[in-house]
């Protein structure tokens, strides 16, 4: 299977800057943040629906992220990152 994978700019969530990567394959496109101390996470539309809403859950553990426990969404429209 061929992917490219693309890094961006970066995005500040919660105070926190997240370098923004994309993967694409041949029949889909999925937006990846990378956090200050390396770690890696995935945006998976929240509860299914693809209304731009994300969750922000982390690759390693399949957590959602969480700062200062509160857990952290975000609004993925095109090109465009910004928190819930």
């Amino acid at each position: 299977m061929d992917s490219a994978t693309a890094t961006h700019a970066s995005v500040t969530l919660a105070g926190r800057k997240f370098a923004i990567s994309t993967v694409t394959t041949p029949t889909t496109t999925s937006t990846y943040l990378t956090g200050p101390g390396g770690g890696l996470y995935y945006l998976r539309p929240f509860l299914g629906a693809d209304d731009g809403l994300r969750e922000i859950i982390a690759t390693s553990t399949g957590a959602a992220l969480r700062i200062g426990g509160n857990v952290v969404r975000a609004y993925l429209y095109g090109d465009i990152i910004e928190q819930a």
